[in-house]
C-alpha cells in the first residue's frame, strides 16, 4: 500500500515537472510531438519513482536498473529527436552561458535550470556503478562533453563550452548532496546502532 502513495504522489510530480519545466524545453527545441512527450513524461515518472524509493529506502537492484535506464534514454531523446538545425557552431566562451541568462528571456532560466538540474542526478546515476567520487565525476563530465559533441555532429545544437560548465556545476552539486546524504546516513545508523 506504502508504494501506491509514491506511485501516485511521482504521478502528481511528473505531471506538474512535465507541464512545466519539460512541454516548455520541448517546444523551444523543436519536440512537441505528442508520442515523444509521453514517451519523456513515462521516463520522468519512472525517474521520480525511483529517487522516492531511494530516499525512502525501498530501493532494490530492479529501482537501480529502471533508473539507470530511464535516466540515460531520457538523455538519449534529448540529445538526438530533436529537429536538425542544420548547423554546426562551437561556442568557446564558457561563459557566455551567463550573459546570455542575464540578457536572456525566462526560457534562458528554464534551460538554465534544467542544464544543472539534470546533470545534478548524473553522480548519483554512475554512482550505481562507480564508487570513487573522482572516477564518477570524470565520467561525468566526459559525457556531458560527448553530448555536447553529439550535437556539433549530428546538427542538433551548439557545441557550447557554457554548457559544459553549467553541466560541471550541476555534477559538483549532485556529488556534494550524495556525499551528505550517505554522510547522514551513516550517522543515522551509527545513532540506531548505539
Amino acid at each position: 500500500m506504502k508504494n501506491w502513495r509514491y506511485l501516485i504522489l511521482s504521478l502528481v510530480l511528473s505531471l506538474f515537472i512535465h507541464y512545466y519545466v519539460t512541454a516548455v524545453l520541448m517546444e523551444i527545441f523543436g519536440m512537441g510531438w505528442y508520442l515523444i512527450q509521453f514517451v519523456v513524461w513515462c521516463i520522468e515518472l519512472v525517474v521520480i519513482y525511483d529517487a522516492l524509493m531511494f530516499f525512502t529506502k525501498n530501493w532494490n537492484v530492479k529501482h537501480r536498473a529502471m533508473f539507470f535506464f530511464a535516466y540515460y534514454l531520457f538523455l538519449i531523446i534529448a540529445l538526438l529527436i530533436r529537429y536538425d538545425q542544420g548547423i554546426s557552431i562551437i561556442q568557446l566562451n564558457p561563459f557566455a552561458c551567463l550573459r546570455e541568462i542575464y540578457y536572456g528571456s525566462w526560457t534562458e532560466w528554464i534551460v538554465f535550470a534544467f542544464n544543472i538540474g539534470y546533470f545534478m542526478f548524473m553522480p548519483w546515476v554512475n554512482g550505481l556503478f562507480i564508487s570513487s567520487n573522482k572516477e564518477n565525476f570524470i565520467v561525468s563530465v566526459f559525457i556531458g562533453f560527448l553530448c555536447e559533441f553529439m550535437q556539433l555532429i549530428f546538427h542538433r545544437g551548439v557545441f557550447d563550452l557554457g554548457d559544459i560548465s553549467l553541466y560541471v556545476v550541476g555534477i559538483l552539486l549532485g556529488l556534494y548532496v550524495k556525499e551528505k546524504y550517505h554522510v547522514h546516513l551513516k550517522e543515522k545508523s551509527e545513532v540506531h546502532d548505539n
